[in-house]
């Protein structure tokens, strides 16, 4: 603070490392940055593992999760896809489609194929 009023602006790295207690500080401050990086990328590595494991807070474990077959679920995906085309009047052929239809249509399909790929993978 006592540099940024003395020059008018705030020091770079260059200058601050040249005073020893503020490079003291940098170096602290850069350790304990990389081990909070380090905390938090371990505490989602033990979420996601104990997630995954299936056993849950109760103690209670639990059957892990059903999947159904990629033909099912493209099944139900063409079905739910058809509907919501039908519900908003879109027609079938894409050229037929307006603008906004061609685009609402699109954000469906993504929608539809981002389930799929939750479920199935790439």
């Amino acid at each position: 603070e006592s540099f940024e009023r003395d020059h008018g602006y705030r020091p770079s790295q260059g200058e601050k490392s040249t005073q020893p207690d503020v490079k003291k500080y940098m170096n602290e401050l850069s350790k304990v940055r990389k081990d909070l990086k380090r905390l938090k990328e371990d505490t989602e590595k033990g979420n996601r593992s104990r997630h995954n494991s299936g056993a849950s807070s109760s103690g209670v474990e639990l059957s892990p999760p059903v999947t159904p077959s990629v033909a099912l679920t493209l099944d139900f995906i063409l079905r739910c896809l058809n509907e919501k085309r039908q519900d908003s009047g879109r027609p079938e052929e894409v050229i037929l489609m307006s603008r906004d239809q061609v685009q609402e249509e699109k954000l469906a399909v993504q929608r539809a194929l981002l389930h799929f790929e939750g479920l199935h993978g790439r």
